[in-house]
């Protein structure tokens, strides 16, 4: 997980106001990936589904 808290990092500083961070992630990682988002100043992070039903998504907004 040290490469998406240094990527949400970067993107929180560089991001403009109430741009968007996305990544596509493994299905083991979403609930930690989502704390992670929160933690760095994001909000309105989501976590969606693949068409399989596993968490696939993650979204967040600074």
């Amino acid at each position: 997980l040290i490469f998406y808290r240094i990527i949400a990092g970067f993107a929180y500083k560089y991001l403009s106001s109430s741009g968007w961070l996305y990544f596509e992630i493994n299905e083991s990682f979403g609930r930690e990936l989502m704390s992670l988002m929160l933690d760095e100043g994001f909000k309105n992070v989501e976590l969606k589904k693949d068409i399989n039903g596993k968490d696939r998504m993650l979204r967040g907004q600074k």
